[in-house]
């Protein structure tokens, strides 16, 4: 499908998004510890397959830390390359039992860390402006 044949409301979304990310960019440090993020809620089948990336951005020097939800963070509990694991209550966060406050949080913890660079690992939008914020 070309650009022009997908929908015109599609088509600034996605102009609105790619503006606003490329607002928040910031180059990679050259040397010296990098901070990198990765958040994902998901299941721990999920969690479980994102292991050999946190190995690989070790291994490459980044400094890892893992936002993850209550539910599945044991499976990354005791991981060599993991630096930090922020623990948040999937329910709060994403769920039924939805919470501002507890959304504020989170998104105090990551901005107090100053990642250079965030993976979202999610198809939430929710985790998308987690991480722009």
């Amino acid at each position: 499908m070309s650009n022009q044949d997908r929908p015109i409301v599609t088509r600034i979304a996605t102009a609105i998004g790619s503006l606003l990310f490329r607002l928040r960019t910031k180059k990679l440090p050259q040397n010296g510890p990098r901070k990198v993020l990765l958040l994902k809620v998901g299941a721990i089948g999920d969690i479980l397959m994102t292991t050999p990336l946190v190995r690989k951005l070790s291994q490459a020097s980044y400094e890892v830390d893992y936002a993850v939800g209550a539910f599945s963070h044991k499976i990354l509990v005791g991981n060599p390359y993991i630096h930090e694991l922020i623990v948040f209550d999937d329910n709060k966060i994403y769920g039924k039992e939805r919470s501002i406050i507890e959304n504020i949080k989170l998104i105090k913890k990551i901005r107090q860390n100053n990642y250079d660079l965030i993976f979202v690992l999610d198809k939430s939008w929710m985790a998308g402006i987690y991480a722009w914020l």
